[in-house]
């Protein structure tokens, strides 16, 4: 297996199939070639730097999105703004894997929020005219006066003939500052036909702090 190493990102050979993955700071745009939808053409999955939505605060630089572009067809994956005015999204991590057990590369992605750490996380499908949205992860309240943080995804080996996604994050209890949760929280997501849905019984909770 071939592995070169361009400008912060780890390019990895697999076949037909190149895996990228991107520094966690903004950087140039990253382009991975992939067989998305079966039609023997190669589409591209590109990593493109934003404009800033505008010129308040210093946070505005460094943003990105992700765009599919198959021959004339193009669609953007990811937005391009947080809700906060001087505060723009990148991505974070980014790579391509079969999920779905057809044979075709999936795009699975993680962004960040320029001066923040507000992640969130999307598996998507394309079939050639649109991108389907297979997978979403958006950190926010749990119950119980609980909130998740920082989540990340790992594509994990297959187990029964299927690739897992699996996903960590930081649980935080009421009093917890944000620096320092209580929990760090394990879940494995399997496509089930339809989307990625969570694995029974493979949720785990580990104690960081007494």
């Amino acid at each position: 297996m071939a592995c070169t190493r361009i400008a912060g990102a780890v390019v990895v050979g697999l076949g037909a199939l190149v895996l990228i993955i991107v520094a966690s700071t903004p950087a140039a745009t990253r382009i991975i070639r992939a067989q998305l939808d079966g039609d023997g053409a190669i589409e591209l999955v590109k990593r493109l730097e934003t404009l800033a939505p505008t010129s308040e605060g210093p946070e505005t630089s460094g943003c990105s999105h992700l765009r599919i572009v198959d021959g004339a067809r193009s669609q953007r994956l990811t937005p391009s703004t947080a809700s906060y005015s001087s505060y723009c999204l990148y991505v974070m991590q980014l790579s391509v894997r079969d999920l779905t057990g057809d044979g075709r590369a999936d795009v699975v992605w993680t962004t960040n929020i320029t001066g923040g750490r507000a992640n969130r996380i999307g598996v998507h499908t394309w079939n050639g005219r649109t991108a389907r949205r297979i997978f979403s992860e958006i950190p926010g309240e749990i119950g119980g006066g609980r909130f998740s943080f920082l989540p990340t995804a790992t594509i994990l080996p297959p187990r029964r003939g299927l690739r897992e996604l699996k996903v960590s994050d930081g649980v935080h209890e009421a009093n917890d500052a944000l620096c320092c949760p209580t929990f760090i929280r394990t879940r494995r997501f399997r496509w089930n036909g339809r989307r990625l849905a969570l694995v029974p019984k493979s949720t785990n909770f580990k104690r960081l702090k007494t």
